[in-house]
């Protein structure tokens, strides 16, 4: 990775600490300059631990509720179709956006809304569904009709390989 015009190597330690339904993931990074130094500058102030919190989730994905806020390293939307393995962290760390996502899931409806970046809320995403045959038995409770939309309100900012490659 380039910091300042000198290439460091990174080493990245990404935990989970859950406790109930509450899951915090964490990034530890560690720079190594080339002459296999750290860099220090990232843990001398208190502010910066909170660069080291990585997303910040309440529930799982297809939980009757669920929430996260921060990094979405592979969402994919239902069945993929629209949007699948989208990732919001291609450029971290050198661009972190912070991203969110709620659902709800119910045995009758629900709906997944998702936005790629709370700063810069360009990509949205979302689906509503019901169950028409909930009361029936398996396989038919499963059986799910909805709608689907992602909107990309800036498809130009999207960068090649070789263009990150020299970013």
């Amino acid at each position: 990775e380039l910091i300042r015009g000198e290439a460091w190597g990174r080493i990245s330690l990404r935990p989970e600490l859950s406790f109930w339904k509450i899951g915090i993931g964490l990034d530890f990074p560690l720079y190594l300059s080339p002459a296999f130094e750290p860099r220090t500058t990232d843990w001398d102030d208190i502010l910066d631990l909170i660069d080291k919190v990585y997303y910040i989730r309440f529930g799982q994905r297809y939980d009757p509720f669920y929430a996260r806020i921060g990094s979405f390293p592979d969402y994919t939307l239902a069945n993929g179709l629209l949007m699948k393995g989208y990732s919001n962290t291609i450029e971290y760390p050198a661009v972190i956006r912070t991203g969110a996502n709620v659902a709800i899931n119910t045995k009758i409806a629900g709906f997944d809304l998702f936005l790629a970046n709370v700063r810069e809320p360009v990509l949205f995403a979302g689906r509503v569904y019901v169950k028409p045959l909930f009361m029936f038995f398996f396989p038919f409770d499963k059986l799910e009709t909805g709608l689907s939309v992602v909107i990309d309100m800036n498809q130009y900012s999207i960068k090649t390989k070789e263009e990150m490659k020299y970013a």
